[in-house]
Parts: C-alpha cells; sequence; structure tokens
C-alpha cells in the first residue's frame, strides 16, 4: 500500500512538474506569440508608413509631369508661332532679294545712262 502511495505521489510530482513545463512553456508561447504579433504590427505600420510615402511622391510626379506636359504644350505653341515668322521673313528675304536685284538692275541702268550722259557731254564740249 505505502509503494503504492510513493508511486502516486513521485507520479503526481512528475505530472506536476510537467504541468509546470507545460504551463511555462505556455507561457513563453504567449510571450513570443506577443512579441511576434508586435513586430508584425511594427512591419504593418513601416509599411503603412512607404505607402503613403509613395503614393505622396507619386502625386508630386503626377503634378511634375502634368505641369511638364502644360510645358511642352506651350513649347508647341511657342514653336509654331515661331516657325510662322520664320516663313515670314524668308518670304520678306525673298521678296526684298527680287525688289534688291531690281534695285540693282535700275542702278546699273541709271549708271549706264550717267555714264552715257557724261560721256555726251565730253563729246560735246570737244
Amino acid at each position: 500500500k505505502e509503494c503504492l502511495i510513493v508511486e502516486g505521489r513521485e507520479r503526481a510530482e512528475t505530472l506536476q512538474k510537467q504541468i509546470e513545463c507545460i504551463t511555462s512553456e505556455m507561457g513563453n508561447l504567449k510571450d513570443t506569440t506577443q512579441n511576434d504579433r508586435e513586430n508584425l504590427e511594427s512591419r504593418i505600420k513601416e509599411a503603412n508608413e512607404q505607402i503613403e510615402s509613395l503614393i505622396q511622391e507619386l502625386n508630386v510626379e503626377r503634378e511634375a509631369s502634368c505641369c511638364n506636359q502644360k510645358r511642352l504644350v506651350e513649347l508647341e505653341e511657342q514653336k509654331k508661332i515661331v516657325e510662322l515668322e520664320v516663313r515670314e521673313l524668308r518670304a520678306d528675304l525673298e521678296t526684298s532679294s527680287g525688289d534688291r536685284d531690281e534695285h540693282e538692275h535700275e542702278l546699273r541702268r541709271s549708271r549706264a545712262i550717267i555714264d552715257d550722259l557724261e560721256h555726251a557731254q565730253q563729246e560735246h564740249h570737244q
């Protein structure tokens, strides 16, 4: 009978130690789970902050892109105006070149007439 009691006590102590170990492990797991949870929450928070930062960067880029697009349109309009002015200036230059040629021709004719008159005067004086 005493043997059974001793055996029972030993088994009870062993079971008690096992229960304490299991309880301790559960506490450790709970702590680990809490730490894991906190780490995950921290990582989620960091990821959300990065997402917000990226969204802000994208908004800035989109706004800059929009401004660049507007500037490109303005520059295209300016380019068209300048090209038109260049065409007009070239046309004026061609017209004035034609006028210049005509003026040079008239000038040569006038000089020839003057030369003829001077020559005629010289002959008349002789």
